[in-house]
């Protein structure tokens, strides 16, 4: 038996990776293999073979000590993610291979990323999700599933897994009682294998560009995330440290875009404590604050949606549940057959086997967000019901795609499902959909100011009204021949689609519109896309425009729940997607309107959302 495992996971081309092995040959051999459109052996590094020494496993929590063999890479090597593969040479010199065919495998592999080359960044970054793998990894007996292990480090409570071990994203050793996915049966779940390879082959196959990284690499240097128009979060991303969270957000707010095609996303809170090579978490009952970011920091304000509104089914077939899509003529779904669910005839079906969701209720028949993040509220593209049988934390569950636009031009969407990356390789629709996401988002990014209503800024959109959106600025300077593309779609239609306009944009809502997406491309004429925003927006009819004003009103005349020109609590009771006010509602408010007066009268002059 011959095991291996890789630290740190990361090494720049040209540099030297260390492996550390273990086994009971007296010899071995060490070859690399790169994941692309397949699992290809790295001619370019020489095979490596060294004497063997078996040295006994270690506890689940520490490093375990292996002898270290230091592989020089050559420096042509691009970024991605490889693999060393180790070989038992026997005493009449044959070679003992696991198998060659793909990343899967209990014993002689370990997963290493080659960095991105400073000056040369592609423009999309792939995140591997190396904490999710360690916490998983039960290889020694032991993982924050099963066997985990409690210390009070350095005064420091909780479970600790360490990633100097074999099996870190290559192991069956997932953890112990784990089902295998009846409908992957060759890889099991939380390894490269499962959710990444699917992925990578379909990104080779599309022809996108590329680097990779592991979240530790984030965690560790926040600053590589700006050099990337896009960032992809993939499968099973379920274990975030602080710094991680921060660099991601930050990201953002600075106009990064994210596709979060993963479920289960964001949900457990990590420390990382480097010098001990462990991640350490406080899953155990009374520390919940400690450990869900739920409880501290709600995931939903980075990703749009939660595992608590969402739900799983980890054991045998599901129901085949897809997407039921809605705003069909957003640019995410162009060349899409919306007429049906997406992705609900695969194999695997794409809801599961974790998935995610947003807070919405259905309004005038689409789905809207019911409370805000940050002031962002996502709109919703599609939905996937869970019924019976499914583990769901509330009556009504569903996975949910989303989408929203910080306030500083960033574009997030979110597939909300485990299974998304697996699907996108074998279903045409969820496959069209993932490249028409990626090709958009890995564009620079242009910030869309709007709407402008009557030369005034608002944040929600009215039927019926005119609305002004403004391009503040391009990357950069404008190639010679560049022109600008907006693009208004409401509902299941294109409204407008004007090539060659200027920096603003003018239209009027129609009256029966539910859903608004404003976007805006530029291009060199007949030649590459360089630049690409987008603004989405649930439309409010007279009715639901009048309640919002109202409650807005509350605000401004000094209900409780938040300061003046705040929202308040009475607009989360009563948010903008419920149904008009009741008569026992309006009882309750009417108490306040000989405070509301002035505030009205100001409402009216600012030109916030009227009529009341």
């Amino acid at each position: 038996m011959i095991r291996c495992y890789c630290d740190p996971p990361t090494v720049d081309a040209g540099g030297t990776l260390s492996v550390f092995v273990s086994t009971d040959a007296a010899h071995f051999v060490l070859r690399v293999y790169r994941q692309t459109t397949g699992f290809r052996h790295v001619a370019s590094v020489p095979e490596y073979e060294a004497e063997g020494e078996f040295v006994g496993e270690g506890t689940v929590d520490q490093d375990w000590g292996w002898p270290e063999y230091r592989l020089a890479l050559p420096a042509s090597l691009a970024s991605g993610a490889y693999f060393v593969v180790a070989a038992e040479v026997t005493a009449g010199g044959a070679r003992r291979w696991p198998s060659l065919q793909d990343a899967a495998g209990d014993w002689g592999k370990a997963l290493f990323v080659v960095a991105p080359v400073d000056r040369q960044h592609k423009p999309i970054l792939y995140k591997l999700s190396w904490f999710t793998y360690a916490c998983y990894n039960w290889t020694g007996e032991g993982s924050l599933y099963a066997g985990a292990h409690w210390s009070d480090y350095r005064n420091r409570p909780g479970y600790r897994v360490s990633w100097r071990r074999p099996g870190v994203a290559t192991g069956g050793l997932v953890s112990e009682g784990d089902p295998h996915d009846v409908y992957v049966p060759g890889s099991r779940r939380q390894t490269f294998e499962h959710w990444d390879a699917p992925f990578f082959r379909f990104l080779h196959r599309e022809g996108f560009e590329f680097d990779v990284a592991t979240d530790l690499d984030v965690h560790r240097r926040p600053e590589l995330l700006r050099q990337y128009n896009l960032v992809l979060s993939v499968g099973h991303d379920e274990y975030w440290s602080d710094e991680l969270r921060d660099a991601i957000d930050d990201y953002i707010s600075n106009g990064g875009n994210l596709a979060f095609l993963s479920g289960n996303t964001c949900c457990f809170r990590i420390d990382v404590e480097e010098t001990t090579a462990t991640i350490r978490c406080e899953k155990a009952r009374g520390h919940e604050a400690e450990y869900l970011w739920q409880a501290r920091r709600p995931e939903q304000e980075t990703t749009g949606v939660t595992y608590f509104n969402g739900g799983g089914w980890w054991d045998g077939r599901r129901p085949q549940v897809g997407y039921r899509p809605y705003h069909h003529a957003h640019w995410s779904y162009d060349g899409v057959d919306t007429s049906t669910d997406l992705g609900a005839s695969t194999s695997p079906p794409v809801v599961g086997y974790e998935c995610d969701g947003a807070d919405y209720g259905m309004q005038r028949g689409r789905p809207v967000v019911t409370r805000a993040s940050f002031g962002r509220l996502p709109i919703v593209l599609g939905v996937g019901p869970l019924g019976e049988g499914w583990h769901a934390f509330k009556r009504g569950a569903a996975a949910t795609i989303v989408t929203y636009t910080d306030r500083s031009g960033g574009i997030v969407y979110t597939g909300a499902t485990t299974d998304w990356p697996i699907v996108a390789e074998t279903d045409p629709e969820i496959g069209k959909v993932t490249s028409n996401v990626l090709r958009a988002l890995q564009r620079p990014n242009l910030r869309v100011l709007g709407p402008f209503r009557e030369g005034r800024s608002t944040d929600l959109v009215q039927a019926g009204k005119s609305y002004e959106f403004r391009l503040q600025s391009t990357p950069g300077r404008p190639a010679p021949g560049t022109v600008t593309a907006w693009r208004v779609a409401i509902d299941d239609k294109v409204l407008l689609d004007w090539v060659g306009s200027g920096p603003v944009l003018r239209f009027e809502v129609p009256e029966d519109a539910r859903t608004l997406t404003v976007s805006v491309d530029q291009r060199v004429h007949e030649g590459a896309h360089c630049g690409f925003g987008s603004l989405s927006f649930d439309v409010l009819n007279t009715t639901e425009a009048a309640t919002v004003g109202f409650t807005r009103a509350l605000g401004r005349a000094g209900t409780p729940g938040g300061p003046p020109g705040s929202f308040t609590d009475v607009e989360r009771a009563w948010p903008v997607n419920r149904s008009p006010i009741s008569s026992t509602q309006a009882g309750v408010l009417s108490a306040a309107l000989k405070q509301m007066t002035e505030s009205l009268r100001q409402l009216g002059e600012t030109g916030d959302q009227g009529p009341l």
